[in-house]
């Protein structure tokens, strides 16, 4: 399975108390490994600070749910399961067969 995440940080304190949770997140950061199960597809950064947008694949829906809730403390994340347009489209043409036959 495909997924999108939009992760942006979870800082609302004062800027020194922001900027601590900032340093924590990045040192949490440089050490964490991603899963094996985990390929992904595209890992960007917000030019403006304030989040990143992944796109991975993975397999199992337990591991994704693993690593988003090791993350909350630092950042709200929603994840977005998707599927390639061309599988999209021919769902959304199957549904328009049926409903043409009701």
């Amino acid at each position: 399975m495909k997924y999108v995440v939009v992760a942006e940080p979870r800082f609302s304190g004062n800027p020194q108390e922001n900027m601590a949770g900032m340093k924590n997140l990045q040192e949490v950061f440089t050490k964490w490994e991603a899963p094996k199960e985990f390929v992904f597809l595209q890992f960007v950064e917000r030019i403006d600070g304030q989040g990143a947008i992944i796109v991975f694949e993975c397999d199992d829906p337990a591991i994704v749910a693993e690593v988003a809730a090791g993350w909350a403390p630092w950042v709200h994340q929603t994840v977005h399961p998707v599927i390639d347009v061309e599988a999209a489209t021919a769902a959304s043409q199957k549904a328009i067969d049926w409903h043409d036959t009701l």
